[in-house]
């Protein structure tokens, strides 16, 4: 890609396992593509790793224009209002783990480590509206570890004893749990209780014929899971 000079969209060379694609190369191609600006360019790849992985109904594969209504129904749960609410969550989080640190003394923490392991249970805590013990939080970013080693686990082959297969269960794993937390905050909002967390908005989320949106809400946190690690 060195010598792509000042070309907006750049050609990605294949790889073993993947199709052609192009990738925007200015920040301003970027912003068009996602924002759904040009017409007929903002088609995923159908990676059938990524796509068994993540579920074809996932936030991140899903096409116009359902992709706009997703989105749509998303903006109430990171609106200001909503935001300025998490901080109080955040704030106790945060406190939390400067605790933790300071507490293992003279043995010290891995600084990229700790603050990996912050940031993943502030996305699970924020989103579930509670606070997770250590335990629980260690087991479910192992599961999430697994799960994502294994988009670039060629051969991609669901059978016993594959780092697939691994990633497979590890994603089923996480999604028993998403499920189980989904169904109970509906449970309290039907009995009219306050739901806090990002699942709240989301419960309660309807677009403008009443539909709610829960049963896709498992491929959403699948696409924030990934976010973290593009972030990290």
């Amino acid at each position: 890609l060195s010598n792509a000079g000042d070309a907006s969209v750049i050609q990605v060379p294949k790889q073993l396992g993947f199709t052609n694609f192009v990738m925007p190369r200015s920040p301003e191609m970027v912003k068009e593509v996602f924002a759904g600006e040009s017409t007929g360019v903002t088609r995923q790849a159908d990676i059938s790793s990524f796509v068994t992985l993540m579920g074809e109904k996932s936030l991140v594969l899903v096409q116009e224009p359902h992709h706009k209504y997703l989105r749509a129904l998303l903006q109430p749960a990171f609106s200001k209002e909503a935001v300025y609410s998490y901080l109080p969550a955040i704030q106790a989080l945060v406190n939390r783990h400067l605790a933790s640190w300071e507490a293992a003394g003279a043995e010290g923490v891995k600084g990229y480590d700790g603050l990996k392991l912050m940031t993943f249970d502030f996305i699970i805590s924020l989103t579930f509206g509670r606070e997770y013990s250590r335990g629980e939080i260690l087991t479910l970013s192992q599961l999430y570890k697994q799960w994502t080693g294994g988009f670039l686990a060629w051969p991609w082959i669901n059978i016993p004893f594959t780092p697939f297969a691994g990633a497979m269960r590890a994603r089923q794993a996480m999604i028993d749990q998403f499920q189980q937390a989904t169904d109970e905050a509906r449970q309290k909002l039907a009995a009219g209780q306050h739901v806090p967390g990002i699942i709240g908005s989301l419960v309660s989320a309807v677009d403008e014929e009443g539909n709610r949106w829960v049963p896709c809400m498992r491929h959403t946190y699948s696409c924030w899971l990934t976010t973290h690690t593009l972030q990290s």
